[in-house]
């Protein structure tokens, strides 16, 4: 029986699954549509989602702010550096946890969302 390198992926990009599952481009595009809106893969950009190594209980997962970050800039081929409140929250230099990460970095501008818990 042949071996799927997918089970062994942290990401999952379109037209990756098609082939080892026999499925048509659109329906691939559905059923990747559809995990990520369940919360099962996390869509960090269009073609591209994160997939976890396992369900946690409950079935619903959602990727740390260093996983989608890292997914994205390895993607884009880029270089980043973590900046703002983040960085004085990792130092110790203050208690509070910032809902938002900023990131110097040389490819992408602008916000993004990445997971189930927002609008995009």
């Amino acid at each position: 029986m042949p071996t799927c390198r997918c089970a062994k992926q942290t990401t999952v990009r379109t037209g990756e699954l098609a082939g080892p599952l026999q499925l048509s481009a659109p329906r691939e595009r559905n059923l990747l549509s559809r995990l990520a809106k369940a919360g099962w893969i996390a869509r960090v950009k269009r073609g591209l989602y994160l997939v976890p190594p396992r369900l946690p209980l409950g079935g619903s997962w959602s990727p740390t702010e260093a996983e989608a970050l890292n997914a994205l800039m390895e993607d884009a081929k880029g270089r980043y550096q973590i900046c703002g409140a983040n960085t004085f929250n990792h130092y110790g230099f203050d208690d509070q946890i910032p809902n938002r990460v900023y990131a110097y970095n040389n490819r992408i501008s602008g916000d993004r969302r990445v997971g189930r818990w927002t609008s995009h």
